[in-house]
């Protein structure tokens, strides 16, 4: 039968609008600025302006590839950030320092467990500067209950004459 002709386009008007897959699409998702679509996913796009009209059924395969995405990003971080951390601690005591059970970072780095966007945060902090932040956390665990953190006494103190 020939190729589907082409739809009107909402944004520009002009008529051009085609599913289209297509390699480096990204599109925002949750905290995420640009999450890689699938090249494979054919999305209505317009063929003048490029704008992506995706219909019900685009949305949702569209939906379920994101969420797919965003758990693989999640997983990759995770593991980059370990790579760095880990060669400044071990991962039980790094299990023990942020809290998690033992054998959790072990699976995270296996990709049989998917880490928590706080956690994905926090093994990112840590990673920027590991020996300085995994030092900070020690310290603040060490600190009786109910007194200020390290940041406030010292803020305090040299706001004294």
């Amino acid at each position: 039968m020939g190729t589907p002709h082409s739809t009107l386009c909402k944004r520009c008007g002009m008529r051009g609008v085609r599913k289209r897959a297509c390699a480096g699409r990204t599109q925002p998702y949750k905290m995420f600025a640009a999450l890689r679509v699938p090249s494979e996913l054919a999305i209505p796009t317009c063929g003048h302006c490029g704008a992506q009209l995706p219909d019900a059924q685009t949305a949702e395969a569209l939906a379920a590839a994101l969420a797919s995405a965003f758990t693989a990003e999640l997983s990759h971080r995770a593991q980059v950030a370990l790579a760095e951390i880990c060669r400044y601690i071990s991962q039980r005591r790094l299990e023990k320092l942020a809290g998690l059970s033992q054998g959790y970072l072990c699976r995270v780095l296996s990709g049989r467990s998917t880490p928590s966007v706080p956690l994905v945060a926090l093994l990112t902090l840590l990673a920027q500067a590991p020996q300085e932040r995994l030092r900070e956390l020690e310290v603040a665990w060490r600190q009786p209950s109910g007194d200020p953190s390290p940041a406030k006494q010292n803020a305090g103190q040299s706001a004294q004459p």
